[in-house]
């Protein structure tokens, strides 16, 4: 049976006060859709939406705060958390910048920041640095450049970063590919995993 959008939104607000743990992995911050640390009104309702059946994950993909692919009441509750209480401090975690789509004709490539908060990624990502393609950097893209990832206008969620030795070859591109095609990415690919890869250095 599906419930009207006021109501809804009620049974959201009116369990604001509780964490839901479900054992699997969680956003940076459920609810933040453009990703400017702070989950607003407007943010909580495109969650609703979303979760009532009236507008598309990729409108806002941070509102599926456990990456299970749809939005349930537990995601909306922490996005009700997040709004109340402030989202995590985007300086926690180590930032890196990386290099895709090097090439003879553009030794350069395309550069981009990711932040990590997982301590054993991190670990990973600084045994990386300066040694070259060696393996592929994957993450859940959202919108907005976390405060990070400027001038692009995405990122990759720094709480699901990892790195891989094979990925399948639908996420894999340069850094422009993203962002001239941001909505397909977020609504369709969902992940960024450059098989170009380089850690450069840790910034921070």
């Amino acid at each position: 049976m599906r419930m009207d959008a006021r109501r809804f939104l009620g049974c959201v607000l009116a369990g604001a006060a509780l964490l839901v743990s479900t054992g699997r992995c969680q956003a940076a911050c459920a609810g933040d859709c453009d990703s400017d640390g702070a989950v607003a009104v407007n943010e909580l309702v495109a969650g609703v939406g979303i979760a009532l059946g009236s507008s598309a994950l990729a409108t806002c993909p941070a509102a599926d705060g456990d990456f299970s692919g749809v939005v349930e009441i537990t995601d909306l509750v922490r996005a009700v958390q997040h709004a109340l209480d402030g989202c995590p401090p985007v300086g926690e975690g180590a930032l890196f910048r990386i290099r895709a789509c090097a090439h003879e004709g553009n030794p350069d490539g395309q550069i981009f920041r990711a932040l990590i908060r997982d301590p054993a990624v991190v670990a990973e990502a600084e045994a990386l640095v300066g040694v070259g393609h060696r393996k592929i950097l994957s993450g859940r893209l959202l919108r907005g450049d976390g405060g990070f990832n400027a001038p692009w206008s995405w990122n990759l969620d720094p709480d699901a970063v990892g790195f891989a030795e094979f990925t399948i070859e639908l996420c894999d591109g340069c850094p422009a590919f993203v962002e001239e095609e941001l909505d397909y990415w977020l609504g369709t690919v969902r992940t960024y995993c450059p098989w170009s890869t380089e850690v450069l250095e840790r910034e921070r």
